[in-house]
């Protein structure tokens, strides 16, 4: 992964950008007009002109920033999934592999490639640090979800929905 390009310093974001925690809104102190713009997967972002260059940047890092005065040291997760919710009750750093067990498309488990090998042909899996730390074949995707929701709230402590905003794999 590519390392991210610095923010501007804490006095130019407090300068030029109001957060309304309760709503999550970034406005624009210049302008009075709320930040909305969404990159092609909802998450908002903000363009920043500094030394003649435009320069886009995740509103949740610029949010993070104005909040505790630093960059964020890791990823920062919604935690209700919803990627464009940017009260500060709903933001929280995270690092990478806890990112990837919460996003709303993963849902824990897949097809064996040949499913003849295994009465059960999910299987689920659960890394942590790199290493796998769950591994179970199971035959009902339903019961392959349970799985998985089970061993993240053992492995990571995060909650999951039942069904994230996927179709399931295997009907």
């Amino acid at each position: 992964m590519r390392p991210l390009k610095p923010l501007p310093d804490y006095d130019y974001l407090v300068k030029t950008f109001e957060y309304d925690e309760s709503t999550g809104v970034l406005v624009r102190r210049r302008t009075g007009k709320p930040v909305l713009t969404e990159n092609s997967k909802g998450y908002v972002v903000v363009k920043i002109c500094r030394d003649g260059k435009e320069q886009m940047f995740q509103a949740t890092r610029i949010i993070w920033k104005l909040l505790y005065g630093t960059e964020p040291e890791g990823k920062i997760d919604h935690i209700n999934g919803i990627v464009n919710d940017n009260r500060s009750q709903n933001l929280r750093l995270i690092d990478a592999s806890r990112n990837q067990v919460n996003s709303r498309r993963h849902l824990g488990y897949s097809k064996e490639n040949d499913p003849r090998r295994h009465k059960k042909p999910l299987r689920v899996l659960l890394h942590k640090d790199g290493k796998r730390v769950f591994s179970k074949h199971v035959a009902c995707p339903l019961i392959a979800r349970l799985e998985y929701i089970d061993a993240v709230k053992e492995y990571h402590e995060l909650d999951l929905p039942l069904m994230p905003d996927v179709p399931i794999i295997g009907r």
